[in-house]
């Protein structure tokens, strides 16, 4: 299974780069690594997660960060552009070029970062769960309503 991976790696790092990005490449960013990913994948659970990478992922900070993935993915666009916004109204810094393509200010990104995953922890553990429980009670709630209704319409028609 590790041995997918670094030659994977391996032909990543070795093609030798083109003058348009990607152009020289291209076939291994369109599914042409696939082959090694699927190798990878059945490796670490045909060894049962033996490997050095997949006892690399199983890190605790790593699970820890997998957990809060998803609300990163949710609010990364959105916090972004509050952070734009911010930039531009009070301009004390800039989080893109001059093209507005990219960011150049590190140290503004490195906040936009932290504070991104800052809010994704907040959300997971502080809001989520009471808005899974409102809508569980709204479930169950919703679904009382209906069975009264049926027996008030049993009754009212017998």
């Amino acid at each position: 299974a590790d041995i997918a991976i670094l030659v994977g790696a391996l032909l990543v790092f070795c093609v030798p780069p083109g003058e348009v990005p990607r152009q020289s490449a291209e076939v291994f960013y369109n599914h042409g690594l696939a082959p090694f990913l699927a190798l990878f994948l059945y490796g670490s659970s045909a060894q049962g997660g033996s490997g050095l990478l997949a006892r690399l992922f199983r890190h605790d900070a790593l699970v820890s960060m997998g957990e809060y993935s998803f609300q990163v993915y949710l609010f990364q666009y959105p916090w972004h552009e509050i952070f734009v916004a911010i930039g531009d109204v009070s301009k004390a810094f800039d989080m893109r070029n001059a093209a507005g393509t990219h960011n150049v200010n590190m140290g503004g990104f490195m906040f936009f970062f932290v504070t991104l995953w800052i809010l994704a922890a907040l959300y997971m553990d502080r809001v989520e769960p009471r808005l899974v429980s409102l809508v569980s009670c709204q479930k169950r709630r919703g679904k009382e309503l209906l069975r009264h209704d049926k027996s008030d319409s049993q009754a009212s028609s017998a």
